[in-house]
Protein backbone atom coordinates (compact mmCIF):
# COMPACT_ATOMS: atom_id res chain seq x y z
CA UNK A 1 0.00 0.00 0.00
CA UNK A 2 1.01 3.62 -0.36
CA UNK A 3 -0.49 4.84 2.87
CA UNK A 4 2.97 5.97 3.94
CA UNK A 5 2.92 8.63 1.20
CA UNK A 6 0.13 10.43 3.01
CA UNK A 7 2.49 11.38 5.82
CA UNK A 8 3.82 14.91 5.75
CA UNK A 9 6.85 16.12 7.68
CA UNK A 10 4.51 17.29 10.46
CA UNK A 11 2.76 13.94 10.78
CA UNK A 12 -0.67 12.78 9.73
CA UNK A 13 -2.02 9.23 9.91
CA UNK A 14 -4.44 7.33 7.67
CA UNK A 15 -8.14 7.24 8.47
CA UNK A 16 -10.47 4.35 7.78
CA UNK A 17 -11.48 6.20 4.61
CA UNK A 18 -7.85 6.21 3.43
CA UNK A 19 -7.42 2.53 4.24
CA UNK A 20 -10.67 1.73 2.45
CA UNK A 21 -9.49 3.52 -0.70
CA UNK A 22 -6.13 1.77 -0.61
CA UNK A 23 -7.78 -1.64 -0.32
CA UNK A 24 -9.86 -0.79 -3.38
CA UNK A 25 -7.07 0.82 -5.42
CA UNK A 26 -4.24 -1.56 -4.58
CA UNK A 27 -6.01 -4.89 -4.09
CA UNK A 28 -9.46 -4.51 -5.63
CA UNK A 29 -11.07 -5.23 -2.26
CA UNK A 30 -14.37 -3.45 -1.72
CA UNK A 31 -15.30 -2.63 1.84
CA UNK A 32 -16.58 0.24 3.97
CA UNK A 33 -15.55 2.21 7.00
CA UNK A 34 -18.04 0.26 9.04
CA UNK A 35 -16.82 -2.95 7.45
CA UNK A 36 -13.24 -2.19 8.35
CA UNK A 37 -14.20 -1.53 11.95
CA UNK A 38 -16.18 -4.76 12.08
CA UNK A 39 -13.28 -6.64 10.49
CA UNK A 40 -10.87 -5.27 13.07
CA UNK A 41 -13.29 -6.30 15.82
CA UNK A 42 -14.22 -9.85 14.93
CA UNK A 43 -11.73 -11.09 12.36
CA UNK A 44 -8.31 -9.49 12.42
CA UNK A 45 -8.31 -9.13 16.21
CA UNK A 46 -5.98 -6.15 16.04
CA UNK A 47 -5.44 -4.51 19.44
CA UNK A 48 -5.80 -0.79 19.98
CA UNK A 49 -3.07 1.29 18.36
CA UNK A 50 -0.10 1.84 20.58
CA UNK A 51 -0.32 -1.45 22.44
CA UNK A 52 3.15 -2.33 21.17
CA UNK A 53 4.50 0.63 23.09
CA UNK A 54 3.99 -1.45 26.20
CA UNK A 55 6.53 -4.12 25.25
CA UNK A 56 8.84 -3.38 28.15
CA UNK A 57 8.20 -6.77 29.68
CA UNK A 58 9.76 -8.39 26.61
CA UNK A 59 13.09 -6.84 27.55
CA UNK A 60 13.05 -8.71 30.88
CA UNK A 61 14.62 -5.90 32.85
CA UNK A 62 13.69 -3.05 35.14
CA UNK A 63 14.04 0.57 34.10
CA UNK A 64 14.80 3.68 36.07
CA UNK A 65 12.07 6.05 35.00
CA UNK A 66 12.35 9.81 35.13
CA UNK A 67 8.79 10.07 33.83
CA UNK A 68 7.28 8.42 36.89
CA UNK A 69 9.04 10.89 39.18
CA UNK A 70 7.85 14.13 37.57
CA UNK A 71 5.47 16.44 39.36
CA UNK A 72 2.09 17.36 37.92
CA UNK A 73 3.12 20.98 37.39
CA UNK A 74 5.58 20.02 34.64
CA UNK A 75 4.27 21.18 31.27
CA UNK A 76 3.14 18.54 28.73
CA UNK A 77 5.97 19.61 26.43
CA UNK A 78 8.60 19.10 29.13
CA UNK A 79 6.97 15.79 29.98
CA UNK A 80 7.32 14.60 26.38
CA UNK A 81 10.98 15.61 26.37
CA UNK A 82 11.55 13.20 29.24
CA UNK A 83 10.21 10.14 27.39
CA UNK A 84 12.81 7.36 27.29
CA UNK A 85 14.40 5.82 24.21
CA UNK A 86 12.52 2.54 24.67
CA UNK A 87 8.92 1.28 24.91
CA UNK A 88 6.96 2.94 27.68
CA UNK A 89 6.02 1.02 30.78
CA UNK A 90 2.42 0.96 31.94
CA UNK A 91 3.33 3.14 34.92
CA UNK A 92 4.86 5.74 32.61
CA UNK A 93 1.78 5.77 30.45
CA UNK A 94 -0.27 6.19 33.60
CA UNK A 95 1.76 9.25 34.56
CA UNK A 96 1.10 10.84 31.18
CA UNK A 97 -2.60 9.94 31.18
CA UNK A 98 -3.14 11.40 34.62
CA UNK A 99 -1.45 14.71 33.82
CA UNK A 100 -4.09 17.47 34.28
CA UNK A 101 -3.21 19.20 30.99
CA UNK A 102 -3.18 16.07 28.82
CA UNK A 103 -6.53 15.90 27.03
CA UNK A 104 -5.91 12.78 24.95
CA UNK A 105 -3.09 10.40 24.08
CA UNK A 106 -2.39 8.34 20.97
CA UNK A 107 0.26 5.98 19.74
CA UNK A 108 1.15 3.27 17.25
CA UNK A 109 4.10 1.28 15.95
CA UNK A 110 5.01 2.96 12.67
CA UNK A 111 5.29 -0.43 10.98
CA UNK A 112 1.51 -0.62 11.19
CA UNK A 113 1.40 1.63 8.13
CA UNK A 114 5.00 1.92 6.89
CA UNK A 115 5.19 -1.27 4.86
CA UNK A 116 8.66 -0.32 3.60
CA UNK A 117 10.32 -0.56 7.01
CA UNK A 118 12.61 -3.65 7.11
CA UNK A 119 11.25 -6.59 9.06
CA UNK A 120 14.24 -6.40 11.40
CA UNK A 121 12.92 -3.09 12.72
CA UNK A 122 9.34 -4.25 13.23
CA UNK A 123 7.81 -2.92 16.44
CA UNK A 124 10.98 -0.94 17.18
CA UNK A 125 9.79 2.31 15.62
CA UNK A 126 6.91 4.11 17.29
CA UNK A 127 4.95 7.31 17.16
CA UNK A 128 3.33 8.73 20.26
CA UNK A 129 1.49 12.01 20.61
CA UNK A 130 -0.67 13.89 23.07
CA UNK A 131 -3.23 16.64 22.83
CA UNK A 132 -3.05 19.53 25.25
CA UNK A 133 -5.47 22.36 24.67
CA UNK A 134 -4.97 23.60 21.11
CA UNK A 135 -1.61 21.93 20.68
CA UNK A 136 -0.38 18.53 19.63
CA UNK A 137 3.00 17.31 20.81
CA UNK A 138 4.40 14.30 19.00
CA UNK A 139 7.23 11.98 19.96
CA UNK A 140 8.79 9.33 17.75
CA UNK A 141 11.49 6.86 18.65
CA UNK A 142 13.55 4.09 17.15
CA UNK A 143 14.72 1.83 19.91
CA UNK A 144 18.42 2.27 20.62
CA UNK A 145 19.00 4.90 17.95
CA UNK A 146 17.19 8.20 18.19
CA UNK A 147 14.15 10.01 19.47
CA UNK A 148 12.63 13.31 18.56
CA UNK A 149 9.66 15.46 19.51
CA UNK A 150 7.72 18.16 17.71
CA UNK A 151 5.18 20.71 18.86
CA UNK A 152 2.55 22.31 16.66
CA UNK A 153 -0.97 23.66 16.84
CA UNK A 154 -3.97 21.56 16.01
CA UNK A 155 -5.30 24.19 13.62
CA UNK A 156 -2.66 23.37 11.01
CA UNK A 157 -4.97 20.73 9.57
CA UNK A 158 -8.25 22.25 10.68
CA UNK A 159 -9.92 21.90 7.28
CA UNK A 160 -8.42 18.57 6.37
CA UNK A 161 -9.47 15.02 6.96
CA UNK A 162 -7.29 14.76 10.05
CA UNK A 163 -9.11 17.58 11.90
CA UNK A 164 -7.42 16.89 15.20
CA UNK A 165 -9.58 19.18 17.29
CA UNK A 166 -12.84 17.81 15.83
CA UNK A 167 -12.18 14.09 15.82
CA UNK A 168 -13.91 11.61 18.06
CA UNK A 169 -10.98 10.81 20.29
CA UNK A 170 -11.22 8.77 23.42
CA UNK A 171 -10.38 11.07 26.31
CA UNK A 172 -8.29 9.86 29.20
CA UNK A 173 -11.32 9.21 31.42
CA UNK A 174 -12.86 7.00 28.71
CA UNK A 175 -9.87 4.75 28.08
CA UNK A 176 -10.76 1.07 28.29
CA UNK A 177 -7.30 0.56 29.75
CA UNK A 178 -5.05 3.49 30.33
CA UNK A 179 -2.15 1.61 28.79
CA UNK A 180 -4.05 1.30 25.50
CA UNK A 181 -3.81 4.36 23.30
CA UNK A 182 -5.88 4.78 20.20
CA UNK A 183 -7.72 7.09 17.84
CA UNK A 184 -11.28 6.23 16.87
CA UNK A 185 -10.91 7.23 13.23
CA UNK A 186 -8.80 4.23 12.24
CA UNK A 187 -9.01 1.66 15.01
CA UNK A 188 -12.29 0.47 16.43
CA UNK A 189 -12.61 -0.35 20.10
CA UNK A 190 -15.70 -2.54 20.64
CA UNK A 191 -18.27 -1.32 23.13
CA UNK A 192 -17.57 -4.18 25.52
CA UNK A 193 -16.19 -4.69 28.98
CA UNK A 194 -12.46 -3.98 29.28
CA UNK A 195 -11.52 -7.62 29.73
CA UNK A 196 -13.25 -8.50 26.46
CA UNK A 197 -11.29 -6.02 24.35
CA UNK A 198 -7.87 -7.59 24.72
CA UNK A 199 -6.65 -9.37 21.59
CA UNK A 200 -3.41 -10.62 20.06
CA UNK A 201 -1.61 -8.63 17.37
CA UNK A 202 -2.62 -8.75 13.72
CA UNK A 203 -1.07 -12.01 12.49
CA UNK A 204 0.16 -12.83 9.00
CA UNK A 205 -2.44 -15.61 8.81
CA UNK A 206 -5.30 -13.17 9.26
CA UNK A 207 -3.68 -10.84 6.71
CA UNK A 208 -3.90 -13.54 4.06
CA UNK A 209 -7.61 -14.01 4.71
CA UNK A 210 -8.52 -10.32 4.54
CA UNK A 211 -9.41 -10.11 0.86
CA UNK A 212 -11.57 -13.23 0.95
CA UNK A 213 -13.39 -11.97 4.03
CA UNK A 214 -14.30 -8.68 2.37
CA UNK A 215 -15.09 -10.24 -1.01
CA UNK A 216 -17.48 -12.79 0.50
CA UNK A 217 -19.38 -10.06 2.34
CA UNK A 218 -19.43 -7.28 -0.25
CA UNK A 219 -22.97 -6.15 -1.04
CA UNK A 220 -23.96 -6.56 -4.68
CA UNK A 221 -26.35 -4.19 -6.46
CA UNK A 222 -29.92 -4.74 -5.39
CA UNK A 223 -32.64 -5.06 -7.98
CA UNK A 224 -34.88 -2.68 -6.12
CA UNK A 225 -34.01 0.41 -4.13
CA UNK A 226 -36.17 0.98 -1.12
CA UNK A 227 -36.51 3.81 1.31
CA UNK A 228 -34.77 3.07 4.57
CA UNK A 229 -32.30 0.22 4.94
CA UNK A 230 -30.08 -0.44 1.92
CA UNK A 231 -26.86 -2.21 2.91
CA UNK A 232 -28.41 -4.33 5.61
CA UNK A 233 -25.93 -6.24 7.75
CA UNK A 234 -23.17 -6.49 5.13
CA UNK A 235 -20.45 -4.07 3.99
CA UNK A 236 -21.36 -1.91 1.02
CA UNK A 237 -19.10 -1.83 -2.04
CA UNK A 238 -18.49 1.21 -4.23
CA UNK A 239 -19.20 -0.94 -7.28
CA UNK A 240 -22.65 -1.67 -5.90
CA UNK A 241 -23.33 2.04 -5.60
CA UNK A 242 -21.93 2.82 -9.06
CA UNK A 243 -24.23 0.20 -10.59
CA UNK A 244 -27.29 2.10 -9.40
CA UNK A 245 -28.89 4.62 -11.71
CA UNK A 246 -28.79 8.30 -10.85
CA UNK A 247 -32.51 8.21 -10.09
CA UNK A 248 -32.04 5.25 -7.74
CA UNK A 249 -29.19 7.00 -5.93
CA UNK A 250 -31.28 10.12 -5.39
CA UNK A 251 -34.28 8.07 -4.28
CA UNK A 252 -32.20 6.14 -1.75
CA UNK A 253 -30.62 9.33 -0.39
CA UNK A 254 -34.06 10.83 0.07
CA UNK A 255 -35.10 7.63 1.80
CA UNK A 256 -32.31 8.29 4.30
CA UNK A 257 -33.49 11.87 4.82
CA UNK A 258 -31.11 13.69 2.43
CA UNK A 259 -33.63 15.95 0.71
CA UNK A 260 -31.94 16.52 -2.64
CA UNK A 261 -32.93 16.03 -6.26
CA UNK A 262 -31.03 15.45 -9.47
CA UNK A 263 -31.67 19.08 -10.36
CA UNK A 264 -30.54 20.55 -7.02
CA UNK A 265 -27.40 18.44 -6.59
CA UNK A 266 -25.31 20.84 -8.67
CA UNK A 267 -26.27 23.64 -6.30
CA UNK A 268 -25.46 21.39 -3.35
CA UNK A 269 -21.80 20.99 -4.36
CA UNK A 270 -21.14 24.74 -4.57
CA UNK A 271 -18.79 25.81 -1.83
CA UNK A 272 -17.36 22.32 -1.31
CA UNK A 273 -14.19 20.78 -2.69
CA UNK A 274 -15.01 17.16 -1.92
CA UNK A 275 -17.88 14.73 -1.63
CA UNK A 276 -16.67 14.06 1.90
CA UNK A 277 -17.20 17.72 2.87
CA UNK A 278 -20.59 17.68 1.16
CA UNK A 279 -21.56 14.57 3.09
CA UNK A 280 -20.55 16.20 6.38
CA UNK A 281 -22.81 19.11 5.44
CA UNK A 282 -25.73 16.77 4.78
CA UNK A 283 -25.35 15.19 8.21
CA UNK A 284 -25.53 18.67 9.73
CA UNK A 285 -28.52 20.08 7.83
CA UNK A 286 -30.68 17.00 7.24
CA UNK A 287 -32.13 14.48 9.65
CA UNK A 288 -30.16 11.58 8.19
CA UNK A 289 -31.49 8.20 9.32
CA UNK A 290 -28.76 5.95 7.88
CA UNK A 291 -27.12 3.68 10.45
CA UNK A 292 -24.52 0.91 10.35
CA UNK A 293 -23.21 0.10 6.89
CA UNK A 294 -25.78 2.45 5.37
CA UNK A 295 -23.76 5.38 6.70
CA UNK A 296 -21.18 4.60 4.01
CA UNK A 297 -23.85 4.86 1.33
CA UNK A 298 -24.29 8.59 1.93
CA UNK A 299 -20.66 9.37 1.08
CA UNK A 300 -20.43 6.81 -1.73
CA UNK A 301 -23.57 8.17 -3.38
CA UNK A 302 -22.20 11.72 -3.15
CA UNK A 303 -18.99 10.62 -4.89
CA UNK A 304 -20.86 8.90 -7.71
CA UNK A 305 -23.38 11.71 -8.20
CA UNK A 306 -20.57 14.27 -8.28
CA UNK A 307 -18.81 12.28 -11.02
CA UNK A 308 -22.01 12.05 -13.06
CA UNK A 309 -23.78 15.34 -12.53
CA UNK A 310 -20.98 17.85 -12.01
CA UNK A 311 -18.09 16.51 -14.14
CA UNK A 312 -16.62 19.97 -14.75
CA UNK A 313 -16.20 20.65 -11.02
CA UNK A 314 -13.35 18.27 -10.23
CA UNK A 315 -13.70 16.99 -6.67
CA UNK A 316 -10.91 16.18 -4.26
CA UNK A 317 -11.83 12.52 -4.63
CA UNK A 318 -11.26 12.76 -8.38
CA UNK A 319 -7.95 14.58 -7.90
CA UNK A 320 -6.96 11.97 -5.35
CA UNK A 321 -7.63 9.19 -7.86
CA UNK A 322 -5.57 11.03 -10.47
CA UNK A 323 -2.69 11.39 -8.02
CA UNK A 324 -2.83 7.67 -7.21
CA UNK A 325 -3.02 6.79 -10.90
CA UNK A 326 0.13 8.86 -11.38
CA UNK A 327 1.97 6.85 -8.75
CA UNK A 328 0.77 3.63 -10.40
CA UNK A 329 2.08 4.83 -13.77
CA UNK A 330 5.35 5.78 -12.12
CA UNK A 331 5.67 2.27 -10.67
CA UNK A 332 5.08 0.85 -14.15
CA UNK A 333 7.90 2.96 -15.56
CA UNK A 334 5.51 5.26 -17.43
CA UNK A 335 7.07 8.48 -16.18
CA UNK A 336 5.83 10.70 -19.02
CA UNK A 337 2.23 9.59 -18.55
CA UNK A 338 2.51 10.09 -14.79
CA UNK A 339 3.89 13.60 -15.22
CA UNK A 340 1.20 14.62 -17.70
CA UNK A 341 -1.50 13.40 -15.32
CA UNK A 342 0.07 15.18 -12.35
CA UNK A 343 0.42 18.44 -14.28
CA UNK A 344 -3.31 18.21 -15.01
CA UNK A 345 -3.92 17.83 -11.26
CA UNK A 346 -1.67 20.85 -10.64
CA UNK A 347 -3.77 22.98 -13.00
CA UNK A 348 -6.95 22.03 -11.13
CA UNK A 349 -5.33 22.73 -7.77
CA UNK A 350 -4.16 26.17 -8.87
CA UNK A 351 -7.80 27.16 -9.29
CA UNK A 352 -8.23 26.58 -5.55
CA UNK A 353 -5.21 28.53 -4.34
CA UNK A 354 -5.71 32.06 -3.03
CA UNK A 355 -3.37 34.97 -2.37
CA UNK A 356 -3.64 34.31 1.36
CA UNK A 357 -1.99 30.91 0.89
CA UNK A 358 1.69 31.79 1.00
CA UNK A 359 3.06 28.33 1.83
CA UNK A 360 2.22 24.84 0.64
CA UNK A 361 1.03 24.08 4.18
CA UNK A 362 -1.57 26.83 3.79
CA UNK A 363 -2.77 25.18 0.59
CA UNK A 364 -3.43 21.86 2.34
CA UNK A 365 -6.79 23.27 3.43
CA UNK A 366 -8.18 23.04 -0.12
CA UNK A 367 -7.31 19.39 -0.69
CA UNK A 368 -7.66 16.27 1.41
CA UNK A 369 -6.63 12.89 0.07
CA UNK A 370 -4.18 10.03 0.43
CA UNK A 371 -1.36 12.37 -0.51
CA UNK A 372 -0.33 15.52 1.30
CA UNK A 373 0.33 18.39 -1.09
CA UNK A 374 3.55 18.98 0.82
CA UNK A 375 4.96 15.61 -0.29
CA UNK A 376 3.24 15.28 -3.65
CA UNK A 377 4.51 18.64 -4.95
CA UNK A 378 8.07 17.49 -4.34
CA UNK A 379 7.39 14.20 -6.13
CA UNK A 380 6.13 16.15 -9.15
CA UNK A 381 9.37 18.15 -9.36
CA UNK A 382 11.53 15.02 -9.19
CA UNK A 383 9.53 13.04 -11.74
CA UNK A 384 9.50 15.94 -14.21
CA UNK A 385 13.30 15.89 -14.01
CA UNK A 386 13.37 12.13 -14.60
CA UNK A 387 11.06 12.46 -17.60
CA UNK A 388 13.26 15.20 -19.04
CA UNK A 389 16.45 13.16 -18.74
CA UNK A 390 15.11 9.75 -19.69
CA UNK A 391 12.30 10.40 -22.17
CA UNK A 392 11.65 13.87 -23.53
CA UNK A 393 13.75 17.02 -22.93
CA UNK A 394 10.53 19.05 -23.22
CA UNK A 395 9.78 18.01 -19.65
CA UNK A 396 12.72 20.11 -18.51
CA UNK A 397 10.78 23.13 -19.76
CA UNK A 398 7.71 21.91 -17.89
CA UNK A 399 9.80 21.38 -14.78
CA UNK A 400 11.16 24.92 -14.97
CA UNK A 401 7.67 26.36 -15.36
CA UNK A 402 6.26 24.22 -12.54
CA UNK A 403 9.04 25.03 -10.05
CA UNK A 404 8.90 28.74 -10.77
CA UNK A 405 5.13 28.72 -10.34
CA UNK A 406 5.49 26.90 -7.04
CA UNK A 407 8.02 29.39 -5.68
CA UNK A 408 5.89 32.32 -6.83
CA UNK A 409 2.69 30.92 -5.33
CA UNK A 410 4.18 29.73 -2.04
CA UNK A 411 7.25 31.87 -1.18
CA UNK A 412 6.92 31.14 2.55
CA UNK A 413 7.14 27.38 2.14
CA UNK A 414 9.75 25.51 4.18
CA UNK A 415 13.10 26.89 2.99
CA UNK A 416 14.62 23.58 1.91
CA UNK A 417 11.74 22.96 -0.51
CA UNK A 418 12.17 26.42 -2.05
CA UNK A 419 15.90 25.76 -2.37
CA UNK A 420 15.28 22.40 -4.03
CA UNK A 421 12.75 23.89 -6.44
CA UNK A 422 15.18 26.62 -7.47
CA UNK A 423 17.99 24.07 -7.81
CA UNK A 424 15.73 22.04 -10.08
CA UNK A 425 15.24 25.09 -12.32
CA UNK A 426 19.01 25.59 -12.62
CA UNK A 427 19.68 21.90 -13.28
CA UNK A 428 17.02 21.72 -16.00
CA UNK A 429 18.44 24.82 -17.68
CA UNK A 430 21.82 23.08 -17.84
CA UNK A 431 20.21 19.88 -19.14
CA UNK A 432 18.61 21.90 -21.94
CA UNK A 433 22.05 23.23 -22.90
CA UNK A 434 21.24 26.72 -21.64
CA UNK A 435 24.42 26.89 -19.61
CA UNK A 436 24.58 30.66 -19.15
CA UNK A 437 21.02 30.75 -17.79
CA UNK A 438 21.78 27.82 -15.51
CA UNK A 439 24.89 29.61 -14.24
CA UNK A 440 22.86 32.71 -13.45
CA UNK A 441 20.21 30.65 -11.64
CA UNK A 442 22.77 28.85 -9.46
CA UNK A 443 24.59 32.11 -8.77
CA UNK A 444 21.38 33.74 -7.55
CA UNK A 445 20.56 30.69 -5.42
CA UNK A 446 23.86 30.46 -3.53
CA UNK A 447 24.03 34.24 -3.18
CA UNK A 448 20.70 34.19 -1.36
CA UNK A 449 21.49 30.98 0.55
CA UNK A 450 25.29 30.88 0.95
CA UNK A 451 25.08 27.99 3.45
CA UNK A 452 23.00 25.75 1.12
CA UNK A 453 25.48 22.97 0.37
CA UNK A 454 23.39 21.31 -2.35
CA UNK A 455 23.27 24.49 -4.38
CA UNK A 456 27.04 24.32 -4.79
CA UNK A 457 27.27 20.55 -5.27
CA UNK A 458 24.57 20.37 -7.93
CA UNK A 459 26.17 23.32 -9.68
CA UNK A 460 29.67 21.83 -9.65
CA UNK A 461 28.37 18.38 -10.60
CA UNK A 462 27.06 19.75 -13.90
CA UNK A 463 30.63 20.24 -15.12
CA UNK A 464 31.80 16.67 -14.74
CA UNK A 465 29.69 13.85 -13.29
CA UNK A 466 26.21 15.07 -14.24
CA UNK A 467 26.72 16.45 -17.74
CA UNK A 468 23.50 15.63 -19.60
CA UNK A 469 23.95 17.87 -22.63
CA UNK A 470 26.65 18.30 -25.26
CA UNK A 471 26.68 22.06 -24.64
CA UNK A 472 28.03 21.50 -21.12
CA UNK A 473 31.85 21.37 -21.22
CA UNK A 474 33.85 18.90 -19.17
CA UNK A 475 35.59 21.28 -16.79
CA UNK A 476 37.15 19.83 -13.64
CA UNK A 477 38.65 23.20 -12.79
CA UNK A 478 35.27 24.93 -12.87
CA UNK A 479 33.73 22.24 -10.68
CA UNK A 480 36.61 22.47 -8.19
CA UNK A 481 36.27 26.25 -8.07
CA UNK A 482 32.57 25.96 -7.17
CA UNK A 483 33.24 23.34 -4.49
CA UNK A 484 36.02 25.44 -2.95
CA UNK A 485 33.67 28.40 -2.91
CA UNK A 486 31.26 26.31 -0.86
CA UNK A 487 33.94 25.46 1.69
CA UNK A 488 34.80 29.13 2.05
CA UNK A 489 31.27 29.69 3.36
CA UNK A 490 29.74 28.36 6.55
CA UNK A 491 27.87 25.51 4.84
CA UNK A 492 25.84 22.96 6.79
CA UNK A 493 27.55 19.78 5.55
CA UNK A 494 31.16 20.46 4.51
CA UNK A 495 31.95 16.73 4.34
CA UNK A 496 29.61 16.44 1.36
CA UNK A 497 31.78 18.88 -0.57
CA UNK A 498 35.05 17.32 0.57
CA UNK A 499 33.91 13.94 -0.71
CA UNK A 500 33.06 15.56 -4.04
CA UNK A 501 36.52 17.09 -4.26
CA UNK A 502 38.21 13.79 -3.45
CA UNK A 503 36.18 11.93 -6.05
CA UNK A 504 36.76 14.67 -8.63
CA UNK A 505 40.54 14.53 -8.12
CA UNK A 506 40.59 10.75 -8.51
CA UNK A 507 38.63 10.92 -11.75
CA UNK A 508 40.80 13.72 -13.09
CA UNK A 509 43.97 11.72 -12.35
CA UNK A 510 42.54 8.61 -13.99
CA UNK A 511 41.60 10.59 -17.07
CA UNK A 512 45.06 12.14 -17.29
CA UNK A 513 46.66 8.69 -17.00
CA UNK A 514 44.49 7.30 -19.79
CA UNK A 515 45.35 10.19 -22.08
CA UNK A 516 49.07 9.80 -21.34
Amino acid sequence: MRIERSRGRDGGFPSFVSIKRDLQDEYGVNTSVTGLKQHVEDHVEMPAAGACLLRAQLYDEDFDSVVEEVSQDVSPLELMKLLPDRPLTEAEVGTIVSHPEVDAIHGEPLTTWYSTIPDDFEDDIHAFWIETGDEIISFSLYIGEFSQWDQYTASMNADQEIRWEQMEIRKKEDLVDRGMMYRNDYLHVPEQKPEETEAPAFSEETRADTEDWFTDRAVQPSSAVMEGEFAGDQPLSMDAVRDLSTEELVQQLRGFGVEISKETFQEEVEGFYSASELTDHWWEVYSVTAVGYDEDFIWMAAVVLWDRLVPDAVSSEQLDRMMQDGYDLQDEGKTVEACNLWLEVWEHLKDRFTEEMTSIRDAEQVFSGLQSLYNWCQDVEMELGNAGRQDDPAFHEKRIEYCREFCELFPETYTLIIQNMRSAVAVSLFDLGRVNEGEAEFEALVSEYPDFVWGYTKWGDKYWQNRHHDEIPLDYGKAEEIYQRALSNDIDEPDVVRKRLKKLEMERENRDSEET
